[in-house]
C-alpha cells in the first residue's frame, strides 16, 4: 500500500489520539504520518515509531527533545517537529530518511523551515512545495534527489535560504527562483 494509504490507516485505526477529521490537528498529523511512511519511517536512525503506540519513547538524547513518531503524544512533541499555531519546522537532518519527499507537505501552511539534509532521499523535489508561502528555509542538500528544480519554488516569497547542492539535480536554476535572491536578499545555493 502507498505511504498515503498507510498514513490514512494509521490515523483512523491505530492513532491513540483518535482525532476527528474536523479537529484542527487532524490534517497536520496525517501529513506528518505520510512523511514518516514516505521516507522509510521504521528504518530511520532515530525516533522511529515504537511497537507500542502508547509508549512515550524519548528521543531527546539522540536528536532534539521530543518523543518518537506516531505515538500518543501530540505531533508537535514528535522529535524534529516544532509548532506555533501549526507545524512551523521539520528538522530531520541526518536521520537516515530514504524514499521520497511527499507532496502532502504543501498542506502545512505554517511551515517556515524544512530541513531534510544529509539523508538518502530520492525522487524529485515536489513542485507543490511552492505553495508553502511561509517557508523561509528549504534545506535538501546531500541527498539523492533527481530531476529539475521546480519553477514553482519561485512562488516562495518568504524564502531566505535554499540549499540543494550534493544531489543529482539537472538543468539550471529557474529564473523565478533566482529572482527570490534579489527580492529577499537571502542565500540561495
Amino acid at each position: 500500500t502507498t505511504p498515503q494509504g498507510k498514513a490514512f490507516e494509521w490515523i483512523l485505526d491505530t492513532d491513540p489520539l483518535r482525532l476527528a477529521p474536523a479537529d484542527g490537528s487532524f490534517v497536520q498529523r496525517f501529513v506528518l504520518a505520510v512523511l514518516y511512511f514516505s521516507t522509510g519511517g521504521g528504518s530511520w536512525n532515530r525516533c522511529n515509531a515504537p511497537i507500542n503506540v502508547n509508549s512515550l519513547s524519548d528521543c531527546g538524547l539522540f536528536f532534539r527533545i521530543g518523543s518518537a513518531w506516531l505515538t500518543n503524544s501530540p505531533e508537535c512533541d514528535w522529535s524534529g517537529i516544532s509548532c506555533g499555531d501549526g507545524v512551523t519546522r521539520i528538522d530531520l537532518r541526518g536521520n537516515g530518511l530514504s524514499g521520497t519527499i511527499p507532496s502532502e507537505l504543501q498542506h502545512l501552511a505554517d511551515l517556515v523551515s524544512l530541513d531534510l539534509f544529509g539523508n538518502q532521499l530520492t525522487g524529485t523535489i515536489p513542485a507543490e512545495l511552492g505553495a508553502l508561502s511561509s517557508l523561509a528555509v528549504l534545506s535538501l542538500f546531500d541527498n539523492r534527489l533527481i530531476g529539475t528544480i521546480p519553477a514553482e519554488l519561485g512562488a516562495l516569497s518568504s524564502l531566505e535560504f535554499l540549499e540543494l547542492e550534493f544531489n543529482n539535480l539537472s538543468g539550471s536554476m529557474p529564473s523565478d527562483v533566482c529572482n527570490l535572491r534579489t527580492t529577499n536578499g537571502g542565500l540561495l545555493f
